[in-house]
């Protein structure tokens, strides 16, 4: 969700989780929790790095590649603390599910991350003309 105000992003944000969460059978904060944790990381980091306007103003082939850093970084992040949530806070279980994921589907999560850079940087050089 692309919006210029951070809070109504959340909201937003929020309230499709609630949704995912209602129509997955999950209980309620299972995918709320770590998407709220990473997203606090996101904004943290882009207090120091300003990753937002490097992902808004670059169209060239690094800044596609960063904003691909990026996601699957964050896409690990979330992933982690969805597995360490899901597995009544084991470090262990959640570093070998982690093991299992990374080697299972590094080449998927790389795949999406590149199509929704491309997708997101065709969607907000579109926004800006």
């Amino acid at each position: 969700i692309y919006t210029e105000n951070i809070k109504s992003g959340l909201v937003l944000a929020s309230f499709f989780l609630l949704i995912a969460e209602y129509f997955s059978g999950a209980a309620i904060g299972d995918f709320a929790i770590p998407f709220l944790l990473t997203a606090g990381v996101y904004i943290w980091l882009n207090i120091f790095l300003n990753i937002g306007s490097g992902l808004r103003e670059s169209n060239s082939l690094i800044g596609i590649l960063g904003s691909v850093l990026a996601l699957i970084l964050l896409i690990y992040l979330y992933s982690s603390l969805f597995i360490f949530f899901g597995s009544a806070y084991n470090v262990i279980l959640t570093w070998g599910e982690l093991k299992i994921l990374t080697t299972n589907s590094i080449l998927q999560l790389s795949g999406w991350a590149v199509a929704f850079s491309i997708l997101f940087k065709y969607m907000l050089r579109k926004t800006s003309i």
